[in-house]
């Protein structure tokens, strides 16, 4: 049997593994990722991708090829039994927290494509037809057999395993962790077909009906009429087999009380939802990402996303300590800040969900007669609907625990802490005199200083540049350094940011505060940097 040696070994290319993938390319390191399908998938399956993650694409430079692909659900609509009852914005909600104020509709199948893409564009490769026959940890890393399509027969051994094998994770089985949770009682069903009626296409519609619900997802096609169809299977379906979408079809018109016609399914699928999650997201040199890790039911469609951003807060940390950069106590912050994460997800999907899809004449009452109402008011208070969209888009998340989220100097509440997302800001361009999102300033994934320059202290170019040399001088190659002056153009930006005086702001590579101090304070900067990486 062949022998092979390899610093990283990523088993599934779902999304979550695609995006681990891509983003060890992007910071060189050697890997091989495995999948025992043999292409990327075809079916839609996961559909929303919510502005996080739209965020990341443009750090990655595909997001304008996502845009051509999908489509920005800008509002949401709610009816009762085919009437409208509420409709709940998204973009005008979300305009001042990110570019992509929406929940855009790309399926799976498309992000696998796009990320697949960008991996090959990029000189890398998935090994499809793959399968680990065999897994094992071992004193410096883990053993793993795989098996190719045509019986070939491989060991390798990985320095670090990314298991993102999806929710049946045969590498979970094979370390005996649990997979704690349950599983909701209802059979859905899952469809992509033409819907014809007089809804707008660029909406989500969710329809409210007596024990049931459907759900619509606009999906692009050439005529504007394709969705995707989520509901509870008929109980009088439950037990047959090989069941079609055309038997149920005059049901569902029936039962939501709609006035539509459906076109030829293009995908049917009938399944049970779970909710679970594992204790611990690293076990020795394994991580879990994505299903692996965590499922959970489709409230909010957050689960590809949710994996997605497990592998783009994992990869970079990983790739400092593979490169020699980092302390291998860095790893440790990677369960520390996404499992609370897909905890609390898992949670409060399943109570929401649960107020959905749970029976009784009491709670249907309810459902159809006081939530829509009530939703609709709560939602009419700015302030309910910027914590819903933050929680939703997950531009919301934030890791202030976590070991590499610090502050020297005191913070108000309103100003942006260590571990929180770094605003979607706008700052003037020098080279093009115009304003231009400071996401895009940044760039590159890599630590970014960012010293925040005002005219109401005494700190001077000569502190800030003070700041870089000290970078550049112990740490070459991990930092770039902007200076950002308090001029007219900029001045919403510190007002944003509560900025009263000079500050340094560390990003981490995933755009995330990392810390917050003095800009003349060397010494605290040197004490920060020194809890994870290495000089």
């Amino acid at each position: 049997m062949k022998t092979s040696n390899i610093p990283v070994l990523i088993i599934g290319a779902g999304p979550t593994g695609l995006m681990a993938a891509a983003q060890l390319q992007r910071f060189g390191i050697p890997y091989r990722i495995i999948e025992k399908r043999k292409g990327t998938t075809t079916f839609s399956k996961a559909l929303a991708v919510q502005a996080r993650t739209m965020e990341i694409y443009e750090q990655m430079n595909i997001v304008d090829q996502a845009l051509e692909l999908g489509i920005p659900a800008q509002r949401a609509e709610i009816m009762v039994k085919g009437q409208d009852v509420q409709t709940l914005p998204l973009s005008e909600t979300g305009a001042d927290f990110t570019p992509f104020p929406y929940v855009f509709v790309l399926e799976q199948s498309c992000n696998e494509a796009l990320l697949l893409e960008y991996i090959e564009k990029k000189g890398g490769q998935v090994e499809f037809n793959t399968e680990m026959t065999s897994f094992q940890i071992q004193a410096n890393g883990a053993q793993v057999e795989i098996t190719t399509a045509d019986g070939t027969q491989e060991q390798i051994n990985a320095d670090w395993v990314i298991a993102a094998d999806g929710g049946r994770s045969p590498v979970r089985h094979a370390l005996n962790i649990p997979f704690k949770g349950d599983t909701y009682k209802n059979i859905f069903y899952v469809v992509d077909t033409s819907v014809f009626w007089q809804k707008d296409h660029n909406a989500i519609h969710i329809n409210l009906a007596d024990n049931n619900f459907t759900g619509f997802f606009p999906i692009t096609d050439e005529d504007g009429t394709r969705y995707r169809l989520v509901g509870i299977l008929p109980e009088s379906y439950s037990e047959q087999e090989n069941i079609q979408f055309e038997d149920i079809s005059s049901y569902i018109k029936d039962i939501q009380h709609l006035d539509i016609e459906f076109g030829e399914a293009n995908w049917f699928s009938v399944y049970k939802v779970h909710h679970r999650c594992i204790d611990r997201f690293k076990e020795g040199p394994v991580f879990f990402a994505g299903d692996a890790a965590h499922v959970h039911s489709p409230a909010g469609g957050q689960g590809m996303n949710t994996g997605l951003q497990d592998a783009y807060n994992l990869a970079w940390k990983l790739a400092l300590v593979v490169q020699g950069k980092a302390k291998q106590t860095l790893l440790d912050s990677y369960h520390n800040e996404r499992w609370p994460i897909a905890n609390q997800l898992v949670n409060s999907t399943d109570r929401a969900f649960s107020s959905v899809v749970k029976k009784g004449s009491l709670i249907n009452w309810f459902r159809l007669n006081i939530a829509p109402v009530l939703i609709g008011r709560l939602m009419g208070i700015k302030a309910i609907q910027q914590r819903a969209f933050k929680i939703v888009s997950q531009v919301g998340i934030n890791y202030p625990d976590s070991l590499v989220s610090n502050s020297s100097i005191y913070l108000n509440k309103k100003t942006p802490h260590p571990g929180d997302r770094l605003p979607y800001l706008e700052i003037l361009d020098e080279k093009t005199g115009k304003l231009k999102s400071l996401y895009q300033q940044l760039g590159e994934q890599t630590f970014h200083a960012i010293i925040w320059l005002s005219n109401k202290d005494k700190i001077q170019d000569k502190d800030a540049y003070a700041v870089k040399t000290f970078l550049d001088n112990n740490y070459a190659n991990l930092f770039q350094t902007h200076i950002i002056y308090d001029q007219t153009e900029n001045v919403p930006a510190f007002q944003t940011l509560h900025l009263n005086h000079s500050t340094l702001y560390l990003i981490r590579p995933d755009n995330y505060i990392g810390y917050i101090g003095k800009v003349d304070d060397l010494k605290a900067l040197e004490d920060y940097l020194q809890l994870f990486l290495v000089r």
